[in-house]
């Protein structure tokens, strides 16, 4: 297994005994419990003084503050989402192809450069390409592993 499998397998087992733990085991035990019987029973049972009920009402209020505070943060983050997705990319993507090469990393500098060159060239006489290039900047959205070298200290137009 990877460890990307190993983390989301460990997310997700940590989720769900949450979800037991707090939902369901509580869920139960109430429902072994006649809900009038419990009711007639606290109400006798139960007394508490001022200070307490000062702290279970702020408690409360607590609750509702942060809840409140975190739907504001959902509704911000959404619409910032929503924003970012209309933003102007400053080139069309509907017919851009990006590729992710790996050369074996027992080739030179020189072999390199020559397979990105022949790799260039090989893509511009394909039918339909208009244009094309080679570049260090980072299309796929996965962080660069750096190779040995450095092959064009930039791009190359093809």
């Amino acid at each position: 297994m990877q460890l990307a499998s190993i983390r989301v397998c460990s997310g997700l087992l940590v989720t769900l005994a949450t979800a037991i733990a707090f939902g369901v085991l509580p869920a139960l035990r109430i429902a072994r419990v006649a809900p009038n019987r419990a009711l007639i029973q606290q109400s006798r049972s139960t007394t508490s003084t001022r200070g307490q009920g000062r702290v279970r009402n702020a408690l409360a209020g607590a609750q509702l503050a942060f809840a409140f505070t975190l739907m504001i943060g959902a509704g911000v983050l959404l619409a910032s989402f929503y924003t970012l997705l209309q933003v102007d990319l400053g080139f069309r993507v509907d017919r851009v192809l990006t590729l992710d090469i790996s050369l074996p990393t027992h080739y030179t500098d020189q072999r390199r450069i020559a397979a990105h060159d022949e790799l260039a060239r090989r893509i511009g006489d394909l039918p339909g390409v208009t244009a094309g290039g080679i570049s260090r900047l980072p299309t796929t959205g996965r962080a660069k592993r750096s190779s040995r070298g450095d092959l064009s200290k930039g791009s190359r137009k093809i």
